[in-house]
């Protein structure tokens, strides 16, 4: 999820699954912050994991374009 409030963002999801927010934030299965920080954690994950594909929602294509272009 692309956003300028991660740490609101990451709280909620928190609450959904008993997890702290930066629990949800390190988590490799959870992409929240600004464009940059998504862009850096996807490249970090594909070297510390080996992810080289990552689906988004259709509903999500004009947040993930800029990412998809980096």
């Amino acid at each position: 999820m692309i956003t300028e409030h991660s740490d609101v963002v990451a709280n909620e999801f928190a609450k959904l699954f008993n997890l702290s927010s930066s629990e949800i934030l390190d988590h490799p299965h959870c992409l929240i912050g600004q464009t940059s920080e998504v862009i850096e954690k996807i490249q970090r994950r594909r070297e510390e994991f080996g992810i080289n594909y990552i689906t988004f929602g259709g509903a999500a294509i004009d947040d993930v374009a800029p990412i998809v272009e980096a």
